[in-house]
Parts: C-alpha cells; structure tokens; sequence
C-alpha cells in the first residue's frame, strides 16, 4: 500500500478592521475544515479596529497580532511575518470559507506545481440594505473567474500564496487597494495560468450602507491609480440604462427606485474618477 503524502503546513492570514459581527463566523467556519486541524495556523491581524475585533477572535485558537497602520496589505505583511506554513490562504475578515477551501486551494496547487492559486468567491447579502445589495451585484463569482483568467489577478479574499513567491518577490505593496492583484502579476512574470480552485468557495457577507459603499469606490480607486496616459474619463452620463438593469435584479427585502438606484451609482461613478486623480497626483509627488 502506498503511503498517503503528508499534508503541507499552511498559515491562514486574515487582517481585520471593525469586522466584530462577521470575524467569529470566518473562525468558526476554519473550526470545519476538512484539513487537518494541526497543519494550519490561523493569524488575525487586527489594523486598528475600534468595535472590539480583537476580543472578537479571543475565544477561537488564533494567534492575535497588530499592525496599527492603516492597510489590509500592511497586515497582511504582519501576519505573513509570523507565518509558518510552506503555503499562505488569505481570506478577508467577512469571507466565511467552505469546509474543504483549505484542502481544495493546496491540492490545486500542488496540482499545477504552482505558486499561487485562487478560488470562488460568491456574494452574500447580509443585510437588506442597498449599499449591501449593490456591491453584492458588482462583481459576481462568473465575473471574478473570468478576470483570473484573462488577466492572472487574484483576490485577497481567497488567494493562496506559496512561501518562496513571497521570499522571491518580496511582500504586498503597502497600498490601500489593488495590492493582491499587484503582487499575483509580480510573482507571475511569464504569465503563465493561474489555478482557479472552483470548490475552494468563500462567502463575501455584504453588509455595507450606502456611504461605506461609496467610500469604497473612492479608495479603491485612490488606491490603484498609477501615474500613465489613461485617467479615469469625466463620468458625465449618468448610466440610467444600467440603473434600471440593477434595479431590478436587487434582491428580495431591498427596495429602491431606479432614480435612487441612479443617484448611487452616478455618485459612485464621480468619486471613483476623484478617487483615481488624487491617487495619481500623490503617484507624481511621490
């Protein structure tokens, strides 16, 4: 009889702020897997949170670090620092994994002989909120596996990482946005395909209201804007065809007109474009 292959060591990071609702049910959640609970670690990276997130992880087997700077990818460092695995799984702190997303993301992997992987990431809307029904509808599972394959950007909500991509590459630029998929492109230099684990799933619990939803669109696209020939354009036209789209595939319990639906996401639209020019005004003076 051949022997089984022993389990790879794995570091599960998880940076965390102001996610005291949503933490206790990703750590429950790695409680359930299916991999064998002493090969992976779990670090909880707390960047600042005031609501008690960090007491939040106290009654779960974690190991609890800071990084008081502001940054998801500053985090992410810190807890790549402690880390021992010979692979590191990042989820987000409301992105409640499957049972088999630890076993499903290594054996593809191992599979490919890669050094990243990522998974599928399906939305959820945790509260009956239009803030949380639209950025549910922003960017399905579908949408996510297709620009992993088009373009070999990962998420940092389900991504897996080997060590020596991290000792090769170095670690996440210390940016508000759009880190994972920097550094999914830097440690792929040959562009060669990325693994796509279809049933490592994680749920992305969308609880946001509308002004955390519009902050958003402002950082990320601060955060990812680089200094180059192609600004983000004016938003002068307001979308009302894609307004009416979205608003009638909002979920049971949410309620909005289509003009409301169109306040948003023309506001969403401006600040994304502000977002994109103070981004790469701070790209020049840097």
């Amino acid at each position: 009889m051949n022997a089984q292959p022993e389990s790879p060591r794995v570091s599960v990071v998880i940076p965390c702020r102001n996610d005291a609702a949503s933490l206790p049910l990703v750590l429950a959640a790695l409680e359930r897997q299916t991999y064998p609970r002493d090969k992976f670690q779990v670090l909880v990276v707390d960047n600042g949170s005031t609501d008690g997130s960090g007491e939040a992880a106290q009654p779960f087997p974690v190991e609890r670090l800071r990084e008081p700077v502001p940054s998801a990818y500053r985090a992410r460092n810190r807890g790549i620092a402690a880390a021992t695995g010979e692979y590191l799984l990042f989820l987000d702190a409301d992105t409640v994994p499957c049972p088999e997303w630890i076993a499903e993301l290594v054996q593809t992997a191992q599979a490919a002989d890669s050094w990243l992987a990522g998974g599928r990431i399906e939305n959820e809307v945790a509260r009956p909120a239009l803030g949380s029904a639209l950025l549910a509808l922003a960017r399905s599972a579908d949408q996510r596996r297709a620009a992993l394959e088009s373009s070999g950007r990962l998420s940092g909500g389900n991504m897996l990482v080997a060590r020596a991509a991290f000792d090769k590459y170095g670690l996440f630029l210390p940016v508000q946005s759009g880190g994972d998929g920097e550094f999914s492109l830097r440690a792929n230099p040959e562009r060669k395909p990325v693994p796509y684990a279809e049933r490592a799933v994680v749920v992305h619990r969308c609880d946001v209201g509308i002004g955390a939803y519009l902050g958003r669109a402002y950082r990320i696209a601060k955060g990812q804007a680089r200094p180059g020939p192609e600004p983000v354009p004016l938003p002068w036209r307001p979308g009302v065809r894609r307004a009416r789209e979205i608003q009638r595939r909002l979920p049971a319990g949410v309620s909005a007109s289509w003009l409301r639906v169109l306040a948003v996401l023309w506001l969403e639209r401006w600040l994304f474009f502000l977002g994109d020019r103070t981004g790469r005004r701070a790209g020049r003076t840097a």
